[in-house]
């Protein structure tokens, strides 16, 4: 009511001021009226922050005498209603942070802390506290209208890793299937290697039995056996690489490694955990 009472006046104070001339209400008057209005209406809603800024519209020298007292009184309250909030962090360390970007309900607010009280609206509020090489902070508050240079504290610790599928919520995969077609491969070049492998001994000493006593053996069937010897060879070392690298993809698929870095006084503790 007190509100209406004092935009009517404003507006009856702008009317007023016609007489002077139609350029200047509407310059002035008009003008001043209109962010009155504004102010109070900001203010009624809660919206202190934003109503100190309105109210130097309204306090300009063309405006009605009515109208500025008004807007004087308005800053006053404002001014001792409007609560201020001074923001405190601490780095993983311990020690005072300063390079620490803050956001309010989402929007920037701070973006390096540097000790002093900050205006903010009375309310319910998130604060977000973002620091380089720490994990981000988030806090709820209550601050109340006329709460003068509350603290609001946040301890940053050193970032983790990032989160594995499985502490996702996420399941690996549930068959891994690079392994297995790399096993695949190599299994059917051990079996070659054994293929190879047992034919050439098997032809070696049927040319031992044939010809090797007297020496007489063909050049060509002696090439034949060296070749699947050689062949035999290559197969088995790329069967055990295959396996060897089958088995490495395995269990890269099944395990995680968890690693960090507790501070504690005079140094720090570093854990390093393997999982499967």
């Amino acid at each position: 009511m007190i509100r209406r009472i004092r935009v009517a006046a404003s507006l009856i104070a702008a009317a007023t001021w016609l007489s002077a001339g139609p350029s200047r209400a509407d310059s002035d008057a008009v003008a001043c009226a209109r962010a009155s209005e504004s102010a109070q209406s900001l203010r009624s809603a809660g919206k202190l922050v934003e109503a100190l800024d309105r109210v130097p519209a309204c306090l300009h020298l063309r405006c009605p005498d009515f109208v500025r007292r008004d807007c004087e009184a308005l800053r006053t309250d404002v001014q001792a209603s409007l609560p201020t909030i001074v923001v405190r962090a601490r780095a993983p360390g311990g020690d005072d942070a300063t390079d620490v970007r803050v956001l309010v309900d989402g929007v920037p607010f701070l973006e390096r802390l540097d000790g002093r009280a900050k205006p903010v609206d009375p309310g319910p509020h998130t604060l977000r506290f973002e620091m380089s090489g720490a994990d981000p902070i988030e806090t709820s508050v209550v601050v109340r209208e006329g709460e003068k240079m509350r603290v609001v504290d946040a301890a940053f610790t050193t970032r983790t890793r990032p989160a594995s599928p499985a502490e996702a919520g996420r399941e690996p995969s549930s068959f891994p299937w690079p392994a297995a077609i790399v096993a695949g491969v190599g299994v059917v070049a051990l079996g070659a290697f054994a293929y190879f492998g047992l034919t050439g001994l098997s032809d070696f000493h049927g040319l031992q039995q044939s010809c090797g006593g007297a020496g007489d053996c063909k050049q060509s069937d002696v090439d034949g056996v060296r070749t699947k010897i050689w062949v035999a060879d290559g197969l088995g070392v790329a069967g055990v690489v295959a396996l060897g690298v089958a088995g490495w993809l395995w269990f890269s698929s099944r395990s995680a490694v968890h690693a960090g870095v507790t501070p504690t006084p005079g140094g720090a503790r570093a854990v390093v955990a393997l999982s499967f």
